[in-house]
């Protein structure tokens, strides 16, 4: 794993690593809980102008090239993709005895307003 993980990445890391041993140092936290042998479960980096990126749907990470699967396009995620991607961060999941990776993007602007009951849906594109 550590070969793959470019200078960004790193960088994120190291600063995850520091905030929680300052937070021991401010005596805002008892102790630092150390990350084991596949124990790390997300990465991130911290643009999503190089390392782990989003570019038109993809995602790019070195040579890794991920394509979009959606199962379905409902309002909250056709709004999220219409909005400019901060950084991209990559969850490892563990469910059932099976190992799944989502790739979750860290988006500017207003989160998603559900539209109250009666009033029509406005922006909103429909697949």
């Amino acid at each position: 794993m550590s070969e793959h993980i470019d200078s960004n990445t790193a960088q994120k890391l190291a600063t995850r690593a520091f905030n929680a041993s300052s937070r021991v140092a401010f005596g805002q936290a008892k102790k630092v809980r150390f990350k084991g042998k596949n124990q790390l479960d997300s990465l991130e980096g911290k643009t999503n102008k190089t390392g782990i990126r989003w570019v038109s749907e993809t995602l790019l990470w070195g040579d890794l090239r991920i394509e979009l699967y959606l199962t379905t396009y409902d309002p909250v995620i056709t709004y999220g993709l219409k909005s400019r991607v901060k950084y991209v961060r990559l969850v490892r999941r563990r469910i059932n005895g099976k190992t799944f990776y989502y790739a979750q993007l860290v988006c500017e602007g207003k989160p998603f307003q559900k539209p109250k009951s009666g009033e029509p849906r406005r922006g909103i594109i429909a697949f």
